[in-house]
């Protein structure tokens, strides 16, 4: 899973066949556990802050890699 700002993204395997994927709200807490780690780490504020998480399955071969691409999801209509 992938945290992501908007609902607009969509995921693409190497071979450019788009990927079933689900977003997930994140919870208020979730947020601000990880506004307290970026500001610690950083130590400023993120300036955004994301509101889902992506989930999609994967799938590896055993001592091996796969890519997928999370990206902009094109604009219909």
């Amino acid at each position: 899973m992938l945290e992501v700002i908007n609902e607009n993204v969509a995921v693409w395997d190497s071979s450019g066949k788009e990927i079933e994927s689900q977003l997930l709200p994140l919870l208020d807490v979730s947020v601000e556990v990880r506004k307290y780690h970026v500001k610690a780490y950083l130590g400023k504020s993120p300036k955004t802050t994301p509101s889902y998480w992506l989930a999609f399955s994967a799938t590896v071969p055993p001592l091996g890699f796969s890519t997928y691409i999370v990206s902009n999801a094109k604009q219909t209509g």
